[in-house]
């Protein structure tokens, strides 16, 4: 009995899979008869992934000094300095009545919810983060973001 074929798979695709020669030259759909019991068959050469260009947006989250409640979005680089004051900017939640329905369902206060995302603990910051994001969901998270290509985020955090 002839032994069947061998190959190395690199990932599963919906439609088909990807497979990687041996010599580790670019991943093919080629299928090549390791054993030497059959010819090889065609294929044509696909490349892992492809590299989408998306646009994203950094901002910051800064509460009001004068209520902690109320949280705004501002650019990346903001400053208290700059000419328009903090309110001038998009409040995160629309109103308050959405932080205290995000702290309702977490079962903290406003306050504290608020307090959360300006925490020096990382992983305090990250809890009041996924609290709106469970509240919310993820696909509301950010809903008016800044734009910019890939290649100009890269550029930033290089």
């Amino acid at each position: 009995m002839p032994k069947l074929r061998e190959w190395k798979t690199l990932y599963q695709t919906d439609r088909e899979w990807l497979r990687i020669k041996r010599d580790g030259s670019e991943p093919t759909l080629e299928v090549a008869d390791e054993v030497g019991t059959y010819e090889d068959e065609d294929g044509y050469d696909q490349p892992v992934f492809l590299l989408h260009e998306f646009e994203v947006e950094r901002k910051k989250l800064v509460p009001d000094p004068s209520d902690p409640r109320k949280i705004y979005l501002v650019p990346e680089g903001y400053e208290p300095s700059w000419p328009h004051p903090l309110s001038s900017y998009e409040e995160w939640f629309g109103d308050e009545e959405s932080l205290e329905e995000v702290a309702r369902s977490t079962g903290t206060t406003p306050l504290e919810l608020a307090q959360a995302f300006t925490s020096p603990d990382p992983k305090v910051r990250a809890g009041a983060y996924m609290a709106v994001a469970d509240h919310f969901g993820l696909d509301n998270f950010d809903n008016y973001p800044r734009k910019i290509k890939e290649p100009e985020l890269n550029e930033r955090w290089s």
